[in-house]
């Protein structure tokens, strides 16, 4: 279900306060939004920023007009939308599909493994 909800989204807004909690986790959300090739709106805490690497659109933490701004130039332009979509689905493809990770994993314990 989750799926269809995500590509019939016009883009995914991720708002959070800063907050001890949301400081030290990561929502799932993003990379689902990210598999699916959808815009991203998140708020500027965690690792968030640097896992959108600038193809995202980053707001202040609890600010609601900067997050209503973000989504209203995203709306506004469709095409770069889409564009920024694309970016993060190769970049999730890239570095946190399942077979990136696994790569990654792979070279580290393969080696303590047979050593």
């Amino acid at each position: 279900v989750v799926p269809e909800y995500l590509a019939a989204a016009d883009l995914i807004a991720i708002p959070q306060r800063a907050t001890q909690y949301t400081r030290a986790q990561i929502p799932n959300k993003i990379f689902e939004a990210m598999a699916m090739g959808r815009p991203v709106v998140a708020s500027d805490v965690s690792d968030l920023s640097t896992i959108l690497n600038g193809d995202g659109w980053i707001v202040d933490p609890g600010d609601s007009d900067e997050l209503a701004a973000a989504i209203d130039e995203i709306l506004a332009d469709p095409a770069a939308a889409e564009e920024h979509g694309r970016h993060l689905r190769r970049r999730y493809l890239d570095c946190y599909s399942w077979a990136a990770l696994s790569d990654r994993l792979n070279q580290i314990f393969d080696p303590l493994v047979s050593g």
